[in-house]
Formats: structure tokens, sequence, C-alpha cells
């Protein structure tokens, strides 16, 4: 399981000086790990986490060169998760409903916690059969990608910030009706091109 709180130490936190703990150094944060009760300490940071979310002027890459020299002094080792997965487990966890690393809820909800994004994604879910029908199972895939639902959210607080990141629309109204004018226009134009078959088989 993901450990969220020293992950977005990482992930949201180190740029922030208004942070109580700024700077965050690489031995300050291997003292945080190694404190840390369990086996092991998971930690879950997304790839434009370094040089997207946190500058090179912020320090990030000077910090991860740091990572490994003090985790050597805190005692501290890595391990490949597929490494981890071959232990013999010590207990099992039953999850019987969606989680995620999203927001504060951790399940679902960032990408399907309105109508706005449910409709959409139906919408899209729905035009699969005929997309690759047609040859377009790829363009398909990436209407099914997961960022275009994540900027439909309506969330406040610190998780409609999170939201906001990067977010290319003025507001998930407006990112709505991309998607479905772009489903409208596939389903449009494939109608269109099977009608153009039948007539032009017709006409022979």
């Amino acid at each position: 399981m993901r450990h969220y709180r020293l992950s977005d130490d990482i992930g949201f936190r180190f740029s922030n000086k208004s942070w109580d703990q700024w700077p965050l150094t690489a031995d300050k944060y291997m003292a945080w790990v190694r404190a840390t009760p369990g086996d092991f300490v998971l930690i879950g940071l997304d790839f434009e986490t370094f040089g997207e979310h946190h500058w090179r002027e912020s320090g990030i890459f000077d910090f991860l060169a740091w990572l490994p020299k003090e985790a050597r002094r805190a005692d501290v080792g890595f391990i490949h998760p597929s490494s981890l997965a071959s232990e013999e487990p010590i207990d099992y966890l039953d999850i019987p409903s969606v989680i995620s690393w999203a927001d504060v809820e951790k399940d679902d909800s960032a990408w399907q916690g309105n109508d706005l994004q449910r409709i959409a994604l139906n919408h899209v879910a729905s035009i699969g059969d005929l997309m690759r029908f047609h040859g377009l199972e790829k363009t398909w895939r990436y209407l099914l990608t997961s960022d275009h639902y994540y900027y439909m959210s309506m969330k406040h607080g610190s998780s409609g910030e999170v939201h906001s990141y990067f977010n290319p629309y003025n507001s998930a109204f407006t990112a709505f009706k991309t998607v479905e004018d772009v489903v409208l226009g596939i389903t449009c134009a494939l109608a269109s091109t099977g009608l153009n078959r039948i007539r032009s088989r017709i006409a022979r």
C-alpha cells in the first residue's frame, strides 16, 4: 500500500515554501522513512513530479541525487516491487471497492464523481464497437484516457486545487463539451461513411 503522506511530501509539498518542513532535504526525508513502522514503505510518485510539478530550480534533482547516499546512512534499503511481490505474504487485505491515489477520498471520484464524468465515459464506451469495426481502436483508447474525465471534476478545497494543476480547460463543462463534441463528430463521420458505402453499392 502506498504511504500517501511520505509520497505527497515529495509529490506535492516539496516546492511549497509555506510548508512547515520546507526545505525538504534527503537526510530529513530518510529519517522519516527510517522511523516509519512496518517492513517496507511504498513511495508512489507521478512521472511529472520531476521537472514538471517541481522544476529543476526547486532542487528536486539534487534531492534525488542525495537520496541513495542518505538511505545508506539511515540503513534504509531499496527493493523492486517484483521482488517484494515474490515474498511470502504476512497478511491479506480485502478491498471490496475501488481505491486510488487521488484526492481526499482515495476512490474513483476523481474520474467518476459527478454526472458529467459518468455521462462522458458512458458515451465513449458506447462507441467502442463502432470504432473498432472501422479500425479506430487506438483512437478510441485515447478517448478513454483518464485525464479527460479528471479535468471534468468539480471538487473544491485541496482536491480541487490538485485537479486544477495543468488543466487545459477553464471549467469542467468545457472539458465535458470537448469530449462530447469528439464523440458526436466521430459518430456522425462514421455514420456518413457507412451511408456512402451503401449508396455506392446501390449505384453499382
